[in-house]
């Protein structure tokens, strides 16, 4: 749980950055296993976006609220190969789970939260134990279903009354693939958050999924306190331990199960409306903190000095004119386009010292770096050093 870190607090942007740069190596690590492996076109490809993703971030340090936000990146979105690609959409399954468990729990205060791991008997083949995790989930979530369709007055699905979720009202999954650390063998489960009205018998459900499964009864269940966000964090987690798995195993589970659906929702949970001013931008002034991977870790770069304060409530910036105007969108591909061609250029030494570009007018302009600049402090010169901290 630890090892997801979406955490935008401004004092440990450093430590996250820095975290972030270790995931980067992995992806680094990654494209080159991939690009010695690849026999055609779409192995290329693949290695060449692992390659450039998260090659460079852009953050948006909000100074007034105490909060950096991550705002642009390049991402690969292969979240079975790349760390990073992995934690944001973890973010946003944490994101959008909680919600909508806010908004269930808003409406059936007496619900309870249960955090429970189901898990098969490991084996040789990931292909098949894969195949046979889901299938039997599917048995288990489809007796859940018929036990409330029986509560509801169907006599013919009765017998699922007994089921060991049947007093589950809604609920959310994710499967979770890794190597066991005693047999080396491939060992799927499966991570479940369940809203409950009453309790979970424990004993029959781990009958039931011996009975479903015919090789196991290992069941793990454990109550969470409604507030308590670090369940959403475990059961959203991404799918592989990266840290846990060999480059050659990595890209084999990745072979086998890119394209399938590794989590969701049934009941009360699936289908939810999470209302529209849940999320909100923040619409404070901010500093632009940009970081290009350089020398095996994220490193600040120079940008022009306009760029340094801006905001999020329709002031200048990417994709915004004068006056905070939409530009069109050959404007904007414009400067997106120059963002890249300036990440491009190999900053000799690091020195963090400004650099001319090309600016959308076309005239020349002096990078300065933007670590921990105020709109209060004076910019020394035409140029500043970046901070190397973050």
């Amino acid at each position: 749980m630890s090892n997801i870190d979406f955490d935008e607090q401004r004092e440990k942007h450093a430590q996250r950055v820095g975290r972030m740069g270790a995931h980067k190596k992995r992806t680094r690590l990654m494209a080159g296993h991939v690009s010695d492996s690849a026999e055609n076109d779409r192995g290329r490809k693949l290695a060449a976006e692992l390659y450039d993703c998260h090659s460079y971030l852009c953050f948006h340090d909000h100074y007034e609220e105490g909060t950096i936000r991550l705002h642009r990146t390049i991402s690969c979105k292969k979240h079975l190969l790349c760390p990073l690609c992995a934690i944001l959409r973890a973010a946003k399954g944490v994101q959008c789970y909680h919600e909508r468990f806010e908004v269930v729990k808003g409406g059936k205060p007496s619900l309870r939260l249960f955090y429970v791991v189901l898990t098969v008997k490991n084996g040789e083949s990931l292909p098949e134990r894969y195949n046979h995790v889901q299938r039997c989930m599917r048995l288990l979530l489809d007796r859940r279903r018929r036990a409330s369709k029986a509560r509801r007055g169907s006599v013919r699905d009765t017998y699922a009354l007994n089921s060991g979720l049947a007093t589950v009202d809604g609920g959310a999954y994710s499967f979770e693939v890794k190597r066991g650390s005693g047999s080396g063998e491939w060992h799927p489960h499966v991570n479940l958050l369940l809203l409950v009205d009453g309790t979970i018998d424990v004993e029959r459900l781990r009958v039931e999924w011996q009975e479903i499964t015919g090789d196991s009864c290992n069941v793990y269940c454990e109550e969470k306190s409604a507030d308590d966000r670090g369940a959403f964090l475990e059961c959203f987690k991404y799918a592989f331990k990266f840290s846990e798995m060999e480059l050659d195993d990595n890209y084999h589970a990745y072979e086998t199960l890119r394209g399938r659906r590794l989590f969701g929702s049934f009941g009360s949970l699936r289908g939810v409306k999470v209302p529209e001013d849940a999320e909100c931008d923040l619409a404070s002034p901010y500093v632009e903190l940009v970081y290009r991977f350089i020398q095996g870790k994220y490193r600040p770069v120079a940008l022009d000095r306009e760029s340094l304060h801006r905001r999020d409530d329709g002031g200048e910036g990417i994709g915004r004119g004068e006056g905070g105007a939409a530009r069109s969108s050959a404007d904007r591909a414009l400067e997106y386009r120059m963002i890249r061609q300036r990440l491009a250029v190999e900053l000799a030494g690091v020195s963090g010292e400004g650099v001319p570009f090309m600016g959308v007018s076309g005239e020349a302009c002096d990078l300065v770096g933007v670590g921990g600049a105020r709109p209060t402090e004076v910019l020394p010169d035409s140029r500043i050093i970046a901070d190397e901290s973050g």
